[in-house]
């Protein structure tokens, strides 16, 4: 296994903590990449990784994405994320679930916890058991993925601004892989303001419940490469890779998963097709916006308001990468850095 310290994705993270459970299974890692005022918030992501090596990459890579999605969002706290080994389906539990929430109480307010991949708001009300420092649970707002689905939705409709020039969405074609919480969300935006939607999932519940809302539904290997205007991945993260690129037909990309691309290298094979990215940690903000908010007080009307904000600075992002010849991802991570110094 790669030292900690040389670890590809180690970014100057401050803190990285390993636990152990033996009496419920529990094996888990909580990365802190930034704290702001001593605190650091993320989603905990409960997924039967291969192996240490991959989770630990992945909390890595997910905590700092945390930090600058939190800059961009303009909501005061630090970049960390969680994640726990294992299939939810076997292996979560209460008595897990609050052993976890034991680890993150014996932190102190250093990192609060939130829903992912895995996790929803009936595991945040059981970690709540043992600690205060975890958000989406029933009591504290609930389910992070209607906003979520929104802020995509309005960081997509920026894009589709800047990229026709100010046009409406009415039959802009959007294929969206994934149509669980935030798919389905978003496709019901896209669904009001008048585009065509085409979705995948493995879920055939889901797949009903798409066709009965009139969308088109495709085999989940095909929905990356569907001749659309924009492609939406809400799923699992890395599926814009070396392979898929060369038949993505989209004019835009922009989704609710964390870690779309593969590598952040491969933004220059998107900028060479000519292809839009909209950065996750972005677009995806919604459900950080909701989590937090909730948490320190505010209500609906202001959530959302915040959550509009979304639309501002994806065209911010944007329209810094092309005046100052930078691709998006450059652009947003100074963007980003700017606003954590002031």
């Amino acid at each position: 296994m790669t030292h900690i310290f040389e670890h590809p994705e180690f970014n100057n993270h401050q803190e990285i903590h390993f636990f152990n459970d033996e009496a419920t299974g529990l094996k888990a890692i909580i990365a802190i990449h930034r704290m702001r005022d001593g605190a650091a918030a993320g989603g905990c992501r409960f997924y039967p990784y291969p192996g240490t090596e991959e989770a630990l990459t992945d909390v890595l890579r997910l905590s700092r994405a945390m930090t600058y999605k939190f800059a961009l969002a303009n909501i005061p706290m630090g970049g960390g994320k969680s994640v726990i080994i294992g299939d939810p389906k076997k292996l979560k539990t209460e008595k897990l679930l609050e052993a976890f929430g034991e680890k993150i109480a014996d932190l102190h307010g250093k990192y609060t916890v939130g829903g992912d991949v895995g996790t929803n708001s009936n595991d945040m009300a059981i970690i709540r058991r043992k600690t205060s420092f975890a958000a989406g649970a029933k009591e504290v707002g609930g389910d992070t993925a209607p906003l979520t689905g929104y802020g995509v939705f309005k960081a997509l409709e920026a894009a589709w601004h800047f990229y026709s020039k100010g046009q409406s969405l009415d039959n802009v074609k959007v294929a969206i892989q994934g149509f669980g919480g935030v798919g389905y969300h978003l496709a019901l935006h896209l669904k009001e303001a008048g585009a065509e939607i085409t979705i995948a999932d493995i879920n055939l519940q889901a797949q009903k419940t798409a066709t009965e809302l009139g969308f088109k539904v495709v085999e989940t290997q095909e929905i990356l490469f569907q001749d659309v205007d924009i492609l939406s991945p809400c799923a699992l993260g890395g599926v814009i890779n070396g392979a898929s690129i060369p038949q993505i037909n989209a004019k835009i990309i922009c989704g609710g998963a964390n870690n779309q691309l593969k590598s952040e290298a491969l933004i220059q094979r998107l900028d060479n097709k000519g292809i839009l990215f909209v950065p996750d940690f972005i677009s995806s903000a919604g459900g950080a916006i909701h989590g937090t908010g909730h948490l320190t007080g505010k209500n609906q009307k202001e959530i959302r308001e915040h959550a509009d904000q979304i639309y501002k600075t994806t065209l911010q992002v944007l329209e810094k990468s092309q005046y100052e010849g930078f691709n998006v991802l450059r652009a947003a991570y100074a963007l980003a850095e700017e606003k954590l110094r002031n």
